[in-house]
């Protein structure tokens, strides 16, 4: 399979922040790596780990760009992540595996209609051995208040999220 050119595809951030994360991080690398589009960054924010994360990273550089940073926590590390986001969408928390076309379709869907600044999935919980957990359907077009973010009840996670820069 092919991957598109990055003139045909506007640029992606991804952006992994990881906190002593190594055991699964090869894993959540090769699920980005094997999209589709060839036009996109993909970082990945070391949170202080003390674990093999840095060894497994730098198997992946040029491809792959490390950030390193003490400890802040998870939104730190992705706000560092995203600094250097200078493509068209940010695909935030990617520590995850994807399914193989999930960010070519939030892409398509993003672009069906340019008001829209943010596209979400579902998702499931997997296990090592790839049997599932749990899987998560997030309503479609479901009013999200502050409310239900603060309570714990936002069925958006992190990483279902893609973000279209392109919203003045």
């Amino acid at each position: 399979m092919a991957a598109i050119v990055s003139a045909q595809v506007p640029g992606v951030l991804a952006v992994i922040s990881v906190y002593n994360g190594d055991e699964h991080l090869r894993e959540a690398i090769h699920s980005i790596l094997g999209r589709l589009f060839a036009d996109f960054e993909l970082v990945i924010v070391g949170d202080g780990s003390t674990d093999a994360t840095v060894e497994v990273v730098t198997r992946y550089v040029p491809r792959v760009t490390l950030i390193r940073q003490q400890n802040a926590g998870s939104g730190a590390a992705r706000n560092r992540g995203f600094e250097l986001a200078t493509g068209d969408y940010v695909v935030v928390d990617a520590d995850d595996v994807w399914a193989q076309d999930k960010l070519e379709r939030q892409i398509l869907a993003v672009d069906r209609d340019l008001d829209t600044g943010l596209c979400y999935t579902n998702g499931s919980s997997i296990r090592v051995d790839g049997s599932i957990i749990e899987i998560t359907l997030v309503e479609s077009h479901k009013r999200l208040t502050c409310l239900m973010a603060m309570t714990g009840r936002n069925p958006i996670v992190t990483s279902y999220v893609l973000i279209s820069s392109k919203i003045p």
